[in-house]
């Protein structure tokens, strides 16, 4: 894979972008020695005025604070920020509606209230957006901080908004996903299971040729007013940041701005001319990788936690952009295939398999989806309900354990089941069915936790020894008679068999997970 390089960021403040509107004020302490006066804990929007504000001695001489050739920060005023969970802190003034157009920001350690000192600021930011500042630092929970906001040397004074936002890390979870295979209708399904559909409207062509035999077929888009309209989700609207947007394009064309998914005030995602891009708090970032017209490209972008937008063509890295904002509170429409209905930004050509999550994909994961176009991307995070627990101890002096992990939404089809504390070189399988029970098979030192229709893992692909072993379950072909595919809403249940002796031969079981299946 390529190194990753940075690539050039045009940076805009956007019109129209929506500004949050300020919870409360600061109370302006002019003196770092009151920063201590003014405490602010997890997020918020605050109002601020440098008018009265004057320049002291402290915090203009920051080496990292040096931008056009100065250090200083002026008409400043300070305050103490409290972190409320581990991650990242964002403190932002992109949004602001006030007149003060020209921030700069430094933030610093705390130190009992005292000014800090010199040498000692953890980062400064200007002209992230614009000549507006936006900053990012590592927090923990607890930890405290000096923030001095203020503007850049000769720009004056004025009034303005911070934001304070705080962002832990999340595990990647698919939040919208939109094969676009339909070829009928209006509706724009979503297979994530988190219940985002869109209403097609316009000049879209369904049923269209997709990027491969795994995508299945793709939707076509005239440039000119086609797209498809989700309304606003929790699980859609607190993606502001650590997120990624993948999907397969087949441009017809170079038109400016073109928008794969994206929401008027939040975030975009799409082409700018022939290049990648995308764009956030007004922001507009632009990858250097070309893409061809009239060829089935993928393209992804990753924004972390810090805010560092990874760009991502054909499974490669095509550049990173570092340090930018997170984005604005979106608009009550998202869209595929624009940004909105009267502002242009229409895609021209095909779309298929967009895929939203929220979290950071690794760059393994984003080559995972080019290399096996119509996969996901789950993180296996446990799932399922232990029934029939402890089991019966086996020859190791301890029941064994049946654990599930992957996802319950059945168009993701990824469930592993995991048995662990079996003997060590016995040899097992794994049970299936939809009815629990509970029953002593003749020989056997366990408890059989199903009856009924049972199917089994017993094929030599899916044989299992111990102490530990793990099968992936096609939830397209459950193995009972007749092989059954699982359906939304449907409780299947599993178990693990394996062979035992104590001295004597015989065999035992671990426990059972139910898994009620979306």
């Amino acid at each position: 894979m390529p190194p990753i390089v940075r690539c050039a960021a045009v940076l805009f403040l956007a019109p129209g972008l929506h500004a949050p509107a300020a919870a409360q004020a600061l109370t302006n302490q002019d003196d770092c020695a009151n920063s201590g006066v003014d405490v602010r804990a997890g997020n918020g929007v605050y109002g601020f005025d440098t008018i009265a504000a004057t320049t002291g001695t402290e915090g203009q001489s920051e080496g990292i604070c040096v931008a056009f050739g100065t250090s200083g920060i002026e008409s400043d005023i300070w305050f103490t920020y409290v972190a409320t969970v581990d991650g990242v802190a964002t403190l932002n003034t992109c949004n602001t509606s006030g007149s003060l157009g020209d921030t700069k920001l430094a933030v610093y350690p705390a130190s009992g209230g005292a000014c800090p000192v010199t040498g000692t600021a953890i980062a400064c930011s200007d002209d992230e957006c614009g000549l507006l500042g936006a900053i990012d630092f590592s927090i923990q929970a607890g930890e405290s901080f000096v923030v001095q906001l203020g503007s850049f040397p000769g720009a004056g004074a004025g009034t303005g908004q911070i934001e304070v936002f705080e962002q832990s890390p999340r595990t990647p979870e698919l939040r919208a996903h939109y094969k676009l295979d339909e070829t009928a209708g209006t509706t724009a399904a979503d297979s994530s299971g988190q219940g985002n559909p869109g209403t097609y409207a316009g000049g879209y062509t369904l049923g269209q040729p997709g990027a491969d035999a795994g995508t299945n077929t793709s939707v076509g888009f005239n440039g000119s007013d086609a797209r498809a309209a989700v309304p606003t989700s929790p699980a859609l609207d607190d993606l502001r940041s650590d997120l990624t947007i993948a999907a397969w394009v087949r441009p017809a064309g170079y038109s400016g701005l073109q928008r794969i998914f994206a929401n008027s005030f939040g975030w975009g995602f799409g082409l700018s001319g022939d290049k990648a891009h995308y764009s956030m708090a007004g922001l507009d970032y632009t990858s250097g990788a070309t893409i061809p017209l009239d060829v089935w490209t993928h393209l992804a972008v990753v924004v972390d936690a810090a805010n560092d937008a990874m760009f991502y063509v054909d499974g490669a890295s095509a550049g990173t952009i570092v340090h930018g904002a997170m984005s604005n509170d979106p608009a009550p429409t998202w869209f595929v295939g624009t940004a909105t209905t009267g502002g242009g930004e229409f895609w021209d050509g095909r779309l298929d398999d967009v895929q939203v999550y929220a979290g950071a994909l690794t760059d393994a994961d984003v080559l995972s989806l080019f290399q096996d176009p119509g996969s996901i991307i789950v993180v296996g995070g446990p799932i399922g309900s232990p029934y029939c627990s402890p089991a019966f101890p086996n020859s190791t002096g301890v029941p064994a354990e049946i654990r599930a992990t992957g996802s319950d939404v059945i168009t993701a089809n990824e469930v592993t089941l995991t048995a662990t504390n079996m003997p060590p070189g016995q040899f097992g399988y794994f049970l299936v069915g939809e009815t629990q029970g509970v029953f002593n098979p003749p020989g056997s030192s366990g408890l059989l936790c199903l009856i009924g229709n049972i199917g089994r893992y017993n094929q030599l692909v899916n044989i299992i020894q111990g102490p530990t072993g793990s099968i992936d379950v096609d939830l397209g072909a459950i193995p009972v008679n007749p092989p059954q595919a699982v359906m939304s809403g449907e409780t299947w249940n599993f178990q693990c068999w394996f062979r035992d002796n104590v001295p004597q031969l015989t065999s035992n079981f671990t426990d059972g997970v139910a898994i009620v299946f979306q």
